[in-house]
């Protein structure tokens, strides 16, 4: 990056006048060393001289790292490795960078071709969702589902804000904010409540129940046996049938199975990363990646016998094509990808 561009971006940054385009594109840079030598100079050559250059460096350093846009560029910094082989390789040997997406290899792999043949481009999912209202014994209902392929984001009754990923869905009563707050779910949702001491907030998913009275957490029910709850900001509490109750503080998370609850402590900028536009590995296989990817890419997906039990750590944009995606594993890993219309088989 030029000495003048830094410079406007900085500036702007101080300004708050920064594009998403623009702001993306300072924190990817500021994550490298370069970056952060740049910023210096920056600070020395262009910035009022109301303090000394290393306070005013340190504070816009600061404030950069503190923002939640940043910790998101972060997460594009990410690893690759085969279960079997745990040695790593110099940082300039292994280091690969393919759409945005960085991968840190296990050991060198031959060239291949990543094109299988040319197909009609798969794009990425959208904002939708389908709104319904019912009337049951206990009241009349909104329900709102999203399909494969959506997302979507509502402003509960009460002010609380809630994402909804692909394939999930939210009911709550009309009279939602009368005497108490509780949502049903399905799938996946992040959830930002208001606070109110004196109506606590329910979230109801797979049998587990999740009280809280103000904050910011993650729940993934996709699986009817299993309900994981990220803690971001606040406190919670989450109990199951016949369990007791457990409290959760800022950076765990908790999955509740059918005979088990496991607390660890957790990266919740990762655990949210869908929510700001991300697809998020953390130790997964590629079929559990996949999973993911069909859901959002509205996609059936194959696997050839014989893949290994290969496990990856990334982040990649879920604005990009669902071509690039695959690219980027086959151009890091040992995979390859068949594509027939909206089916994908992997292969080794």
């Amino acid at each position: 990056m030029t000495p003048e561009r830094i410079n406007l971006l900085v500036n702007l940054y101080c300004k708050n006048q920064l594009s998403a385009q623009d702001c993306e594109e300072l924190y990817e840079y500021l994550n490298t060393v370069a970056g952060k030598a740049d910023l210096r100079c920056s600070v020395e050559d262009d910035l009022s001289e109301t303090q000394p250059d290393s306070l005013k460096f340190e504070k816009i350093l600061t404030n950069i790292q503190k923002d939640r846009r940043y910790k998101q560029a972060r997460l594009q910094r990410v690893e690759l490795w085969p279960r079997k082989n745990w040695k790593w390789l110099s940082l300039a040997a292994s280091l690969v960078i393919v759409a945005g997406l960085y991968f840190f290899q296990a050991k060198d792999k031959p060239g291949k071709m990543i094109a299988e043949s040319k197909v009609e481009e798969i794009l990425p999912g959208k904002v939708k969702a389908i709104v319904s209202l019912s009337d049951e014994k206990s009241g009349q209902y909104t329900t709102i589902v999203t399909p494969k392929a959506a997302e979507y984001h509502i402003t509960l009754p009460d002010g609380s804000r809630v994402w909804l990923n692909s394939q999930s869905s939210i009911k709550y009563k009309k009279d939602f904010n009368d005497e108490i707050r509780e949502v049903l779910m399905t799938g996946e949702a992040y959830f930002e409540v208001s606070k109110n001491k004196h109506k606590p907030f329910y979230v109801r998913a797979n049998g587990v129940n999740i009280k809280v009275l103000g904050t910011k957490f993650n729940v993934s029910a996709y699986n009817s046996s299993e309900v994981k709850t990220s803690l971001l900001e606040g406190a919670v509490s989450v109990q199951s049938a016949n369990k007791p109750v457990i409290q959760l503080i800022p950076g765990q998370e908790i999955t509740v199975k059918l005979n088990e609850a496991i607390v660890r402590d957790t990266d919740t900028d990762i655990s949210a990363a869908w929510k700001d536009g991300y697809f998020s590995f953390q130790g997964e296989d590629i079929r559990s990646i996949m999973q993911k990817v069909a859901q959002w890419y509205d996609i059936e997906v194959e696997f050839d016998e014989g893949l290994t039990n290969e496990k990856f750590e990334g982040t990649f944009s879920k604005r990009k094509k669902l071509s690039e995606l695959l690219q980027s594993f086959e151009t890091v890993s040992s995979l390859h990808f068949k594509t027939e219309g909206r089916r994908i088989t992997v292969m080794k």
